[in-house]
């Protein structure tokens, strides 16, 4: 569990950081975590991409904002959104 001593994180926002992928369960052990921004900058190019794996949200179970805008998410896998249960 990468955010193991974390689970009372109710914001996260990454931004800049250039990410290719998220990967399975990728915020394991944010179970309180209300608000998800992902931004991997201001010019991003369509040759630029963000990889989502079909279960990298499972788990967020108290998620109510997320926002990808300028993450370089094309589209999300199918049923992707299902495991979010707000």
């Amino acid at each position: 569990m990468p955010f193991l001593f974390q689970s009372f994180f109710q914001e996260l926002s990454l931004s800049n950081c250039r990410l290719p992928r998220l990967p399975p369960r990728a915020f394991s052990g944010l179970s309180a975590l209300r608000s998800l921004s992902i931004s991997n900058g201001e010019a991003i190019s369509s040759s630029v991409s963000l990889e989502v794996d079909p279960s990298a949200l499972e788990g967020l179970t108290a998620l109510e904002e997320l926002s990808l805008a300028g993450s370089g998410v094309w589209a999300m896998p199918e049923g992707e959104m299902c495991s979010v249960p707000r």
